[in-house]
């Protein structure tokens, strides 16, 4: 495919990782939220290109849609004549400015339901769930004869003289993602016509495209359970027993009391559980993600995308699509969205980015995505999210897909999903730098294999076991303790330990080799599993359970000897059961039995870092999760050169690096949330790094500083304005380096310019300088006597001025840019809005995540400093 060989970096350049292409920058999700013109069509994709955007998402938004949320719409009709011709400007224009125009399979979301018509006239595709009615003696419990929604599928006895009626019923998902003739009318609908108007432009210009959130109506355990008409005869075909008898067993309390319930053993329907998760989810993986991954072979296309509600294990039973990674299989580019702060500095840390990251690197795939900021509200800052790419690229993701930029800001569409990172938003036209620092990221992040050397299983089908927190609070303190140990992993499933070979001590899965496999609180396993760990452990792999251990076989003829087997596993020093109270014993077991490729000298829990090889060079993507500098020395696998490759400013140093053996010691010098990649060349001695010039004093520029506006960024009953004139503030004003609240702009959003003159002797002027902003609320960019230097929008806001300074008289220039929170939390706008009701669901969300960010301005204190 035309865009994986640009996609993928062909060997390890300085230049193109300072200035990457297309194919690795971000892709962004452009909501086509109104009727579109064609002028503002091309300005757009000319804007997008200017900002350092590699692509866009066609993201139509139909009138129809959601409109308690998202208000307006496109009125046109969504995939009609006027809708392609739309497309094909899009397209032409993305081809002029040289990236890529990638597609959406929806109008809103979620995916396979045409807007939620698809099945209008044909019930046949409509998505259902099973119900239960308990009825009492002599109730015939008949469904309304005229609703048509009802479809009987069985009445069981029950004890007492009662009896079960099952049926199901058309509610839940709009459509049935079980049934293969659903997602054939779909793509009958959308992709094919995508492909008349694209013809011939798949796999280049146009490389994939995008589906988002399909699922599957009901929940086991509760009184709807997920259905299909074809499941009973698909159960009987893929198990070997009749479903129908046991349907009580799939439902919740609230639904079928106790009393009323068939006597079965829990062992018995705890396996009846089991056994349908894992047939539900394989056809919905199959009848609908399966189906679409043939078609985009097909045609020359990557289907790329995400499930929803990945953060939360608990949410994979829950959240309509019941396994991960039986899903992603079928994806060529795994994905996972991150919204509602679900990453974010000082929150409870989260790392389920680890799961598209690990679909994609066990298996060889090249790239892995994250849909990302939607629903972080207008006081989301670059630095902020700077904290959540590097932590997303830490475990796997090496596209990025912001969310979003609206095609219009008009009649309240500025609300939507609080997340406008395009025109209107007062750091758009700063964005180019974060894009930048994200282009680096991906080059590096996809160059060569990664490595790993602990498998964490999934443990998704344990929960339709038993629907117990306790599993996915065990799964995710897990990787807490693996990741706060620098102890890196990939997730596997059922099918990947069923799978894997055993060879010289190592377990391999897909293009991986694990020496360690770690079990949370796992209830089930089939047999296989069992036995593969065991011909593991016998190997020469290490074996670690936590908190509780699997009392489930999948099959019950191996019922009787799977404890046993359990027992005979969980009792040598390579294999060890690890319950709640010895949880953090974990990392310590596992760090004396794998080969360590990153140790830190002095333990930091701040600290991630994740590992590639390329033919025999290794790359170290080191992050300081924390929001204070970090000094650190890690010792590292590789021998030779050491070089410092920082995404952030795009440069290449040497660094001294100390041979131990078949390492090397490294010191590292973190900034507050800085990443660097650490480069340990084979071959040859490590170089000698440049030198550290010497200090030769401080300028501090208090006092004397001057502010003007420079660009006003105004929310105005809910419509985004740029430039508007503020009043009284036209001119330069004296001021003080403060907040600017206290300086009576508190609901100010924008960009102000600070203005500094200050004096140098030759001497000084001839020196190494940078300058030191201090404290920034929240980016800057920078000129000295008329010259940019550049933007700094994160920590530390230093920039090296050398060769800017001239003796005599010299003038700094310091744009500070803010939020747009300071404009929307204006108690008139905020009334105006939920007047009007654009105050939605996703900005009652935010609004606290937003005050946080209302402080502006430039704070220092401001130096220079001088070198030898």
């Amino acid at each position: 495919m035309e865009f994986l060989s640009q996609a993928l970096p062909r060997m390890l350049d300085p230049e193109e990782f300072r200035n990457p292409g297309p194919a690795f920058r971000p892709v962004m999700m452009w909501i086509w939220n109104a009727n579109l013109d064609r002028v503002t069509l091309r300005e757009q994709v000319a804007e997008m290109a200017a900002r350092g955007i590699g692509g866009f998402f066609i993201h139509p938004m139909p009138d129809a849609f959601r409109k308690h949320d998202f208000i307006e719409g496109m009125t046109e009709p969504y995939l009609g004549e006027m809708f392609f011709e739309w497309v094909k400007d899009a397209a032409e224009v993305a081809r002029e400015h040289g990236f890529f125009c990638w597609l959406y399979d929806e109008g809103g979301w979620p995916s396979g339901t045409l807007v939620g018509r698809l099945a209008d006239g044909r019930p046949e595709l409509a998505g259902r769930v099973l119900r239960v009615q308990c009825l009492e003696a002599g109730d015939t419990g008949a469904p309304d004869a005229g609703s048509g929604t009802e479809e009987e599928v069985v009445t069981l006895p029950a004890p007492g003289g009662r009896r079960l009626r099952f049926y199901a019923n058309r509610e839940g998902y709009p459509t049935d993602l079980m049934n293969p003739a659903t997602t054939e009318a779909f793509l009958a609908a959308t992709h094919d016509a995508y492909a008349r108007c694209l013809d011939g432009e798949f796999g280049g210009l146009v490389p994939g495209v995008f589906t988002d959130e399909a699922a599957v109506g009901g929940v086991m355990g509760t009184d709807r359970v997920p259905w299909t008409p074809a499941l009973p005869e698909e159960f009987r075909r893929r198990k070997g027993y009749d479903l129908l008898p046991y349907l009580p067993v799939l439902f919740g309390d609230a639904a079928i009391p106790a009393e009323a319930r068939p006597a079965l053993s829990p062992e018995q329907a705890a396996r009846v559980r089991y056994d349908f998760g894992d047939v539900w989810t394989r056809l919905h993986a199959d009848a609908f993600y399966g189906r679409m991954s043939e078609w985009c072979r097909e045609h020359g296309l990557l289907l790329v995308g995400h499930v929803g509600g990945e953060d939360d294990l608990i949410y994979h039973a829950t959240r309509g699509f019941g396994h991960f990674f039986r899903i992603m299989r079928y994806l060529d580019v795994p994905g996972v969205d991150a919204i509602w702060h679900q990453l974010f500095p000082g929150e409870p840390r989260s790392h389920f980015s680890k799961l598209a990251g690990s679909a994609a690197r066990v298996h060889g795939k090249p790239l892995a995505l994250s849909e990302t900021f939607a629903v972080y509200g207008y006081g989301l800052t670059y630095a902020q999210m700077k904290w959540v790419t590097d932590r997303q690229f830490g475990d796997g993701i090496n596209v990025m897909v912001p969310m979003a930029a609206p095609y219009t800001t008009t009649r309240g569409r500025t609300y939507g999903t609080m997340s406008n990172l395009a025109w209107g938003n007062p750091n758009w036209p700063l964005f180019k730098t974060y894009a930048d620092y994200t282009a680096r990221l991906s080059y590096l992040s996809r160059l060569g294999r990664p490595v790993a050397r602990v498998a964490l299983f999934y443990p998704a089908s344990s929960l339709w076991v038993e629907a117990d927190p306790a599993i996915a609070k065990s799964f995710h303190s897990v990787m807490d303790l693996l990741q706060e140990a620098q102890i890196d992993f990939d997730i596997v499933d059922v099918e990947d330990l069923a799978g894997a070979s055993v060879e010289s001590g190592t377990l391999r899965i897909g293009v991986q080799a694990y020496q360690a496999v770690v079990l949370s609180d796992t209830r089930a396993l089939p047999w296989a599993v069992v036995e593969r760990l065991a011909a593991f452990k016998e190997a020469g792999g290490a074996v670690a359970a936590v908190d509780r251990l699997p009392w489930l076989c999948a099959e019950a003829e191996h019922q009787a000897e799977f404890k046993p087997a359990l027992g005979a596993l969980f009792s040598e020093e390579r294999a060890r059961f690890f319950p709640p109270e010895e949880r953090v014993r974990l990392p310590e077991f596992l760090a004396r039995l794998i080969s360590r490729d990153f140790v830190l000298e002095t333990p930091d829990s701040n600290i991630r870092y994740s590992h590639r090889v390329w033919d025999e060079t290794r790359l170290y993507f080191v992050v300081n999760a924390s929001e204070t500098a970090r000094a650190i020395t890690a010792v590292v696998a590789g021998t030779g050169s050491v070089d410092l490759w920082d995404p952030d400013r795009g440069t290449v140093t040497p660094v001294e690096g100390e041979p131990c053996g078949d390492r090397t010691r490294v010191h590292l010098e973190l900034p507050p949330l800085g990443s660097v990649f650490v480069v340990v060349r084979p071959g040859g001695q490590p170089r000698k790094p440049h030198s550290e010039p010497t200090p030769a004093g401080e300028l501090p520029l208090k006092g004397s500083w001057e502010i003007a506006p420079v660009r006003v960024c105004q929310l105005v009953q809910g419509e985004a304005r740029v430039d508007a004139p503020l009043p009284g503030c036209e001119a330069w004003s004296p001021t003080e380096l403060r907040p600017w609240a206290e300086l009576g702009l508190g609901t100010f959003s924008g960009s102000i310019a600070y203005r500094r003159v200050f004096s140098l002797s030759e001497l000084e002027a001839a020196r190494k300088a940078v300058l030191d902003l201090g404290t920034v609320k929240y980016a800057a960019e920078v000129w000295v006597n008329g010259r940019a230097v550049g933007a700094r929008l994160w920590p530390p806001f230093t920039l090296d001025v050398t060769g800017y300074l001239r003796p005599g008289r010299n003038e700094i220039r310091v744009v500070v840019t803010n939020t747009w929170a300071n404009q929307f939390l204006q108690p008139e706008e905020m009334a105006h809005a939920r007047e009007r009701g654009w105050y939605n669901t996703y900005a009652q969300r935010v609004e606290p995540f937003q005050r946080e960010s209302l402080e502006s301005g430039l704070l220092g204190p401001v130096s220079l400093r001088l070198f030898e």
